[in-house]
């Protein structure tokens, strides 16, 4: 986690988001913020885009509003709309894969992965998630991120622009688009080429040799978890892999032993990350 302004999240989402809108008659209003927060920013920005796009899709008239506020030591981050709203009996299905509202565009790409990825997301960076909502009126997400004191410096950090990582080749292997965009981002501001999976069949096939890999452990209900991509990648020659995940039980660290070296840095711990990368 590091320290990151607000404002200047907020800005790049304005720029990103406004055109969407104003090609559906909505309009898009950001509240300026002077906030400092304590986040992983791609990763947030990843959560952000996603429940900005779910307003925009699920809004047919008025406005979606992104903005925050102080609540102790944390800053809630909203992102609000005037859309059909979501009934009290869906508000718990809405975050499953592949769920979608009753008039969503069936053939969106993507229109029912948003709030999975979302809650995803949520768990990972542990920002915790609520929504409030009436139907017919509109819907109200909040994302509680703990506050940081403000730095003097520029939001970019200086440290990144080092290229600490320069040359280095990393598999980044997840099921989840957004968070590969977020690794592939990371990874590139440090000034290593990040080539991408989606699954383990995918980074068998990937056109190595990569010198170091980061592995979700969950690829998908469907496919082989992350421990099997591990097994390919070992197999392959990789050497430093790391395999990533949130889940901490006690039986994961049994399932790992026997593919010997294997760290579970978080994706929202940037030092864990880069320390693994450079050892």
């Amino acid at each position: 986690m590091a320290p990151l302004a607000l404002g200047g999240l907020f800005d790049e989402l304005a720029r990103e988001f406004a055109p969407v809108a104003r090609a559906k008659g909505l309009t898009l209003t950001v509240a300026p913020s002077s906030l400092w927060i304590a986040s992983d920013r791609d990763l947030l920005r990843s959560m952000l885009q996603n429940l900005i796009a779910n307003a925009i899709r699920y809004t047919d008239r008025g406005r979606v509003l992104i903005g925050a506020r102080r609540d102790g030591e944390r800053v809630q981050i909203l992102v609000s709309d005037t859309g059909r709203g979501i009934a009290e009996a869906d508000r718990q299905a809405v975050f499953g894969e592949f769920v979608r509202l009753p008039g969503a565009p069936v053939d969106e790409p993507g229109a029912g992965l948003g709030l999975a990825i979302v809650q995803k997301l949520s768990d990972l960076l542990r920002h915790p998630l609520s929504l409030a909502s009436r139907v017919g009126r509109g819907t109200t997400f909040r994302v509680a991120v703990p506050r940081a004191a403000a730095r003097p410096e520029p939001e970019i950090m200086s440290d990144d622009r080092r290229l600490p990582l320069a040359d280095l080749r990393v598999l980044c292997v997840d099921n989840e688009p957004a968070i590969l965009d977020a690794l592939t981002a990371l990874l590139d501001r440090w000034g290593a080429q990040a080539v991408t999976a989606r699954s383990v069949a995918e980074a068998r096939a990937s056109d190595g040799p990569f010198d170091a890999a980061l592995v979700d452990l969950h690829l998908g209900d469907d496919e082989p978890d992350g421990l099997a991509a591990v097994d390919v990648l070992r197999a392959q020659g990789v050497r430093r892999i790391a395999l990533v995940t949130a889940d901490t039980r006690d039986g994961l660290k049994e399932r790992r032993r026997p593919r010997g070296r294997c760290c579970c840095p978080s994706r929202s711990n940037r030092a864990a990350l880069k320390a693994f990368l450079r050892s």
